[in-house]
This record gives structure tokens, sequence and C-alpha cells, in this order.
């Protein structure tokens, strides 16, 4: 039997996203011989998690700290009698120094144990003493983890190689990234295509907008490189706003000048970001370096068949520029033919069948890649 376990289901962010749609992927597998052992903050959500397979037996508990959820998480699981040895149980997401302190209890109750390493976003910048304390004891249990896990999956390849250490060398790791869910409408690049022709170039930022996504650098460098160009650029950002981050975000919008910024500063429907997409040129994706884990954005997007407009500093960058599924921004470069860069990017329509090779990577398989790690 798999025992899924994820103890902070109850945080803003991607966890509700990655779990429901990796639950899916599992009961896909073998739906009778699963079961989830999450932390609910309400009914209706318990409720749309129960619904998944009427095989798939869901257990809750009540959220607290992420160190308490997931500390609780370990001790009921050692507890349970039903659990026997040889279950497979996978850690979804947990707190750091929690798991250093849970993981070697469980290694006595429980021989196929897999932890995937949720990664960690890492201050940049100047920081004050007390920060500087709680950022790196924040990276020493992160690494920590990584060293004590004998059997680890990663979202990307860039959290793997931050933090993997074997502990001998039989430990077993994978790289495993969101897995991705097309879009029932095709992207309709002939129409965006006349519509570029026409002068007229449209970008789209969606997903929950915060500082270290690099909103405010792409704008401001947007807004210069316009200066330099026919076309004209429209920019939507549809998500809801960081509350320490909206006002910056609406002083940088209020000033623009060159380019037409709409900002819709709530929580939107499918339906919604689906039409901004499709009459879309490019997705914005431009986190910075203190982001080091798999996005969701990402995998969203290449769902629906967009391509991305990234940044040298972003730390995708790398990832998009090599599977060409992006353009990719030198904000230190200059501004002339800049958005014509863009444009030509577009137009070379070779991205799409980049792009369609990457949407082979389903929730399915990617549920099927958890089970083969401890085969």
């Amino acid at each position: 039997m798999a025992i899924i376990v994820e103890p902070l289901l109850h945080l803003p962010g991607h966890f509700k996203t990655y779990t429901y749609r990796l639950l899916n992927g599992f009961a896909a597998q073998d739906a009778e011989s699963i079961s989830f052992l999450g932390t609910f903050s309400s009914d209706p959500e318990f409720e749309r998690f129960k619904n998944i397979s009427e095989h798939l037996k869901i257990i809750r508990q009540r959220p607290s700290h992420p160190f308490i959820s997931t500390i609780f998480a370990g001790l009921r699981l050692f507890t349970d009698i039903t659990i026997k040895r040889d279950d497979k149980i996978y850690f979804i997401d947990y707190h750091f120094i929690s798991m250093v302190l849970i993981y070697p209890i469980l290694c006595l109750r429980f021989k196929k144990i897999v932890l995937t390493h949720p990664g960690s976003t890492f201050p940049l910048g100047k920081l004050s003493f007390i920060k500087k304390i709680k950022a790196h004891s924040m990276y020493f249990f992160a690494h920590t983890t990584g060293r004590i896990a004998s059997r680890q999956i990663y979202h990307s390849n860039l959290v793997k190689d931050q933090y993997f250490h074997p502990i001998s060398r039989n430990s077993k790791s994978a790289v495993v990234e969101w897995g991705i869910i097309r879009s029932p409408n095709v992207y309709p690049y002939q129409v965006n295509r006349e519509i570029l022709e026409a002068n007229h170039i449209r970008i789209v930022g969606f997903g929950r907008l915060e500082k270290r996504k690099g909103v405010s650098e792409f704008i401001q460098w947007i807004e210069e490189a316009a200066l330099f160009s026919r076309y004209k650029v429209n920019v939507t950002l549809l998500g809801t706003v960081d509350p320490l981050y909206l006002s910056e975000l609406e002083d940088i919008v209020g000033k623009s000048k060159n380019v037409s910024i709409v900002l819709k500063n709530y929580a939107y429907s499918d339906e919604e970001l689906q039409n901004e997409i499709l009459k879309s040129h490019f997705a914005l994706l431009a986190y910075d370096k203190s982001f080091t884990a798999a996005s969701g954005v990402m995998s969203d997007i290449v769902g629906f068949g967009i391509p991305m407009l990234t940044c040298e500093d972003c730390i995708f960058s790398n990832y998009i520029k090599t599977h060409g599924i992006g353009f990719s921004i030198n904000y230190d470069a200059e501004f002339s033919n800049s958005v014509e860069g863009l444009v030509n990017f577009f137009l070379d329509s070779s991205w799409l069948g980049k792009i369609e090779s990457l949407s082979c990577n389903t929730w399915n398989e990617v549920a099927a890649k958890h089970l083969n790690i401890c085969d």
C-alpha cells in the first residue's frame, strides 16, 4: 500500500494544486491501495479531495504550524498499526526541521520512505543579522534533509544540484518535474500571429504576484524597451497580489507611460485565465534566484501551449532556453530592437513543437515515477 502524506496542505501556494493533481494520478495507477493523510483547513476542501476516487482513503489532520503538522503526521504514521513495515510512505511536502527530527524515528518503523523535497526561498540582497541567522538555519536544515534521506524526489534539477548528497551508493534520488494538464483549447498561433503582424504584442503574467517573481523588474525593462519599438505593448497581470508587495506594484503600474498595463488583483477563474492566455503572445515567468523550487505556473504555461518570457537572472532561464520554449531577456543589453527580438522568436514557430513534446509528461506519469522510486 502507498501512503501519501501532505502536512502543509493548508498553506497558500502550490500545495493544494500539486497534491490534488498528483492524487488523481495515483488513483489512476492503483486506486484501491492508496491512502492520503492531509491537513485540511475547511470542510469543502476535505470533500473535494474525498471525491477524487471512492477507493481512495482520505485521513484528515487538523492544520497547525508547519513544524507541528509535520511532526504530528510522522507520529500518526508511526502509531498506526494498520500500516505495514513494507508499505510505501511518500511525504509530498514537509517542514525541514521537523523532518530532520522525525525521519530517523520513521526509519525504525518503515523500510520505504520517500521525501519530495519542496525547495526553498532564500532571501537575496542585504539582510539584517536576525534574517541572516534565519536564512542560514533554514538552508542548513534543508541541506540536511537531502543528506539523510535514502529516497528523495526533487521537482527540478536546480533543487537536486543544490541539496542532494547521498548517504550511500545505494541511495535513490530522482527528478520528477510537475505534470502537465493540456488545455482543451489549442493555442491559436495563426490568429495571434496576425495580431502581432499588426504591431500589437500581448504579454500575460498570472499566479500569485509576489516581489520574488520579477514582475517589477520586467515592467521597468519593457517600459524602456517599448520606447525603441514600433510595437504597441499590452501587459495583463492576473492574480492575487501579496499584500506586502501591493503598494509597490500599484506604484510601478501607475507610472507606466509607454506600455498599457492592466492589473487584476483577485482570484481568477480557470475560464478567465484561459481567455487571457489564448489572446496573448507570451506568458511571463521571471522568478528571481531566491526561488529554488519548481513552478506550477511554468507547467500550466506549457499546458496552454504559449511560449514563456523570462530573463537572464531568472532561476528557470537555462531550462527555458535549453528546451527552446521561451525567450530570455537580458536586462543589461541595449534597449534597441529588444521588443523586436520577442517578435522574431514568436514568428519563428519552432517553439510550438518543443512545447508539444514537453506536454507529454502527464500527472499519471508523474505518479508512476513516484511509485517506481520504491521498486
